[in-house]
């Protein structure tokens, strides 16, 4: 029995050396530095794909049209301000939505805040949305369709975003977001709302010549 112990003892300790030895040689391994050529050739790669969301950039405004899951229609005001920060390296989404009928100068019922980049090795974008005092963390990419799609964790159903440029009628370029939503773990999908983002007006100038007093 002893012979035995000594032999299981021993084997437990040979495990271990190589679980260490293995766990010494990764932490080496991170610890090693990047090559320059390397790290300019991932950000030049971080770089284009950002510069593939420009679309998003700007100040933008227009109407939340929405459906709750009984198909019951909403609207309401959204206005987003979006902007490349870091040289490009992230864009920040700062958004408001407005309740139903309100005026222009009243305040929003939720705001949010979003951080998109791109995260080279995975080849996805990485998405950090702060709502409602809530961190949700999720991916995005771009289909072949040319929309931008991403998704957050969390929550009972599963829900995806779409993003792509759009012109209206009228000629303005702008930007479409839509939501949609799924209970049956994605193989049908229903959609949550959609807003039409158009630019900003910029306030109206007063023109006249003042009179001298």
């Amino acid at each position: 029995m002893a012979i035995r112990r000594m032999m299981r003892h021993a084997a437990m300790a040979a495990a271990l050396t190589c679980m260490l030895n293995a766990g010494v040689a990764h932490a080496e391994a991170d610890s090693r530095p990047v090559p320059p050529a390397k790290v300019a050739e991932q950000a030049k790669a971080r770089k284009a794909a950002m510069a593939r969301l420009a679309f998003l950039e700007g100040d933008w405004e227009g109407t939340n049209i929405g459906w709750t899951p009984d198909g019951k229609e909403t609207r309401s005001r959204s206005a987003d301000s979006i902007a490349f920060r870091m040289g490009g390296e992230i864009l920040t989404i700062a958004g408001k939505k407005f309740a139903s009928g309100a005026g222009p100068d009243d305040p929003p019922v939720v705001e949010n805040f979003g951080v998109f980049d791109f995260d080279v090795q995975a080849g996805v974008y990485r998405v950090t949305a702060f709502v409602r005092g809530l961190i949700k963390k999720g991916t995005g990419h771009f289909r072949e369709d040319g929309k931008l799609q991403w998704s957050l964790e969390g929550g009972n159903r599963n829900v995806r975003f779409l993003a792509w440029p759009e012109i209206g009628a009228d000629g303005t370029a702008g930007w479409t977001e839509a939501g949609e939503f799924s209970y049956d773990g994605g193989k049908n999908w229903a959609p949550a709302f959609v807003i039409h983002f158009r630019p900003v007006k910029p306030p109206a100038v007063e023109t006249g010549s003042a009179q001298p007093e």
